[in-house]
């Protein structure tokens, strides 16, 4: 009896620790787990990042500012401006973007100097 106690009791202390054992592999998997869960969404989070940079997100945001802040310099100075002032200016130009106006404006200057020429007041400076 005393022989069957303590073998009894070795394989219940060896049972002990191999439930601690095996305590421990279970945390370690579920941490290990919850590791991979993190990776996986960093993973997703880096891969969006790359497709918004190579869509040139960052560089449009920068220009937005700039441009947000050039719009609120617009937006004082023609603050001070009576709205008479403001009819100087068609509805068309205000449709027009600033290369389609350089491009409208040297047609007109091409246009009146040609029309100089002919008329004999053409000026050379």
């Amino acid at each position: 009896m005393t022989k069957y106690c303590r073998e009894a009791r070795e394989k219940s202390e060896i049972g002990e620790r191999q439930v601690v054992r095996l305590e421990t592999v279970q945390k370690d998997l579920k941490r290990f787990a919850d590791d991979r869960e993190r990776i996986q969404r960093v993973d997703a989070l880096v891969k969006e990042v790359k497709q918004l940079v190579d869509a040139g997100v960052p560089v449009r945001a920068a220009e937005r500012a700039k441009e947000q802040g050039l719009v609120a310099t617009y937006s004082g100075w023609l603050a001070g401006l009576e709205s008479a002032g403001l009819e100087a200016f068609s509805v068309a130009d205000l449709d027009e973007t600033v290369d389609g106006y350089r491009q409208t404006a040297d047609a007109r200057r091409s246009a009146a100097r040609e029309l100089s020429r002919m008329t004999g007041h053409w000026d050379r400076h």
